[in-house]
C-alpha cells in the first residue's frame, strides 16, 4: 500500500470507526481545500479547521452514521474514494443510504485538495478512473 493510501486509509478510520475528527483531520496543511461543489453557504474550506467545522455540522446531520470506503490510487499524485454512509437524520429520522466520490490530491505526500462528487462515475472520471462496468 503506498504511503497516500495509507493516510487516507487512516483518516477515514479514525473518523468513521474512531469518531476522532481532531486526530483525522486536525494535521491537514494550511492550504489544503476540502470543496463540496453546491453545499450551501461556503462551497471550499480552507485548512483543518474549516474542514473541522465542515466535518462537525455535516456529522450533526446524522444519527449513528455508517460508512465504508474504497480507496484507489489512479494517479502518482490523486487517489479516488468511493464512499457509502448510511444512517438516519437525526431530525426526520429517516433511514438515508449516500454513495459518492471523494478525489483527494496530493503533494509531496500532503493532501492539498479533496472534491467531492456526489455521482460516484464522475468522481471516477475525474480521477483518471475507468467508470463502473467500462471494459
Amino acid at each position: 500500500m503506498t504511503e497516500m493510501l495509507e493516510r487516507l486509509e487512516l483518516l477515514y478510520a479514525r473518523v468513521w470507526r474512531q469518531h476522532d475528527l481532531e486526530g483525522a483531520l486536525g494535521n491537514l496543511p494550511h492550504e489544503f481545500e476540502w470543496v463540496v461543489p453546491g453545499f450551501p453557504g461556503n462551497e471550499a474550506t480552507r485548512g483543518p479547521e474549516g474542514t473541522l467545522e465542515f466535518f462537525r455540522d455535516w456529522m450533526e446531520q446524522w444519527d449513528e452514521p455508517d460508512t465504508d470506503w474504497m480507496l484507489q490510487e489512479t494517479r502518482p499524485d490523486t487517489v479516488l474514494a468511493i464512499v457509502t454512509t448510511r444512517g438516519r437524520g437525526r431530525v426526520s429520522g429517516v433511514p438515508v443510504e449516500m454513495n459518492f466520490a471523494q478525489v483527494w490530491t496530493f503533494r509531496d505526500g500532503e493532501p492539498v485538495r479533496m472534491v467531492l462528487y456526489p455521482e460516484p462515475d464522475k468522481g471516477r472520471r475525474a480521477a483518471g478512473a475507468e467508470p463502473r462496468g467500462a471494459p
